[in-house]
């Protein structure tokens, strides 16, 4: 892993640990108490990397660093603002109480183009608007994003459905955290096998747990909460068929873990949730052009997925 940390001043690095645990806090007020008792605890801190590539999130137990990777979060705010504008489409279909079917070619365009976008982000041309000593321009900027790329967003997505996506995306952001918290909690050390596998279950879980068991929700906050994790894990499925990685020796393949997040956390009535979960699945399949049987998804929500997620593991086999 190259860290380019090393640059940053003390003023910077604070900023850095002040942003993170503000933004989980902030997501999360009930667990604020708890949670600072645990980065006390553990002396846990946040660093970044503005130069990988991958999906950079990390946790190192012995020394309680987190470290993000800028340019993977963007790629995460592309992928909700592909997800919401997919959504979104959907739900003004049924609004408008259309007889035809979904031509999701039509629906998905605008989201599709987002979705590729997000995988051809030049790093240097992106990293020209990110100040690491002011990481807040990382939810609410969008001054990365192509003209023509950007008037479409604006087209397609409704000032109000972007603040929407904004949120979901920080709530993406601190699932993600929570999980690398959880390593840290546990003691978890780098290995390989059946006990790494385990290991990223256990911090799956208690990502989820700290994020949406909380009692005295509002039904509004919750649901949020359960978009941000939904973004999470599907951002990492997307991973399985543009690189065809399924199951690796220290990761369970991510459609497994996000199919184990929706059962555990997605009740079948919540169906808004569960349709933007069927959302996501669809339109990374309709990213690279592959085959959707629309009679299959014909079901319920819940065996519409799951056949989305078959089709997804198959295709990244097949790679």
């Amino acid at each position: 892993m190259t860290n380019n940390t090393d640059d940053l001043t003390m003023e910077d690095a604070n900023g850095v640990n002040i942003f993170f645990t503000g933004l989980m806090k902030e997501r999360t007020p009930e667990k604020e108490e708890a949670f600072q008792a645990v980065l006390d605890e553990f002396k846990i801190s946040f660093e970044v990397d503005d130069s990988e590539e991958r999906c950079l999130f990390v946790s190192n137990s012995s020394s309680g660093i987190i470290t993000v990777g800028l340019i993977g979060m963007t790629r995460l705010l592309m992928h909700v603002y592909a997800y919401v504008t997919a959504d979104y489409g959907l739900i003004q279909h049924m609004v408008q109480k259309k007889t035809e079917p979904f031509d999701h070619s039509s629906i998905f365009k605008t989201a599709v183009e987002i979705y590729k976008f997000s995988f051809n982000l030049d790093r240097k041309s992106i990293l020209s608007d990110f100040e690491k000593s002011q990481l807040s321009h990382i939810l609410p900027d969008k001054n990365f994003i192509p003209d023509k790329l950007r008037h479409q967003l604006n087209a397609h997505l409704p000032k109000r459905q972007q603040e929407a996506a904004n949120g979901i995306y920080a709530n993406a952001v601190v699932w993600i955290l929570y999980h690398e918290v959880a390593h840290i909690q546990m003691g978890h050390m780098k290995c390989k096998g059946d006990q790494s596998l385990e290991q990223e279950r256990l911090a799956d879980s208690r990502a989820s747990e700290w994020m949406l068991n909380s009692e005295n929700i509002e039904t509004i906050e919750f649901q949020k909460r359960q978009f941000g994790a939904a973004s999470a894990l599907g951002w990492l499925t997307s991973k399985v068929p543009y690189s065809g990685a399924g199951p690796s020796e220290t990761h369970p393949a991510a459609y497994d873990r996000l199919s184990d997040l929706l059962t555990s956390y997605f009740p079948d009535d919540q169906t808004d949730v569960n349709c933007y979960t069927q959302t996501i699945l669809k339109l990374q399949l309709d990213s690279l052009g592959q085959k959707v049987s629309d009679d299959r998804l014909q079901g319920t929500v819940p065996e519409n997925i799951q056949y989305l997620i078959d089709l997804i593991s198959q295709t990244g086999e097949n790679q």
